[in-house]
């Protein structure tokens, strides 16, 4: 290495990752028995939106965002008081066919959802 120091209009210029997200994502919406594998990149609040949004990397250049939900929640919360993040494993996301029904507050009409399955890839 030299001792002198280079001038800075000589050396190469060192880009950044866009930290904005990846606006270019294919939104999913997974139906009933279908699945989903990938590392998830992020999970973000949202303030418009009851549920997280998650960012889900399935290969190289290969982003897809999906709405999280309660389900899915209670057990990303789960895997980050173990690996201190959810963020960064190799998560699978399963919209079961299996459903079950609530009456939410203050309503008369029973409204039915799908169960989700969470997996998470181990060494």
């Amino acid at each position: 290495m030299s001792t002198e120091t280079p001038n800075f209009d000589e050396m190469e210029t060192v880009d950044a990752p866009d930290q904005s997200g990846d606006d270019d994502a294919e939104w999913i919406e997974l139906d009933a028995g279908e699945s989903i594998v990938g590392e998830l990149r992020k999970r973000q609040e949202t303030q418009e939106y009851d549920n997280d949004v998650l960012e889900i990397g399935r290969g190289l250049g290969d982003v897809v965002v999906m709405f999280s939900n309660g389900q899915i929640d209670r057990r990303l919360d789960t895997l980050a008081e173990k690996h201190g993040s959810a963020e960064g494993l190799v998560l699978g996301f399963k919209k079961t066919e299996e459903t079950r029904t609530f009456t939410p507050n203050g309503q008369d009409e029973e409204v039915e959802f799908n169960l989700w399955e969470v997996r998470q890839l181990t060494e």
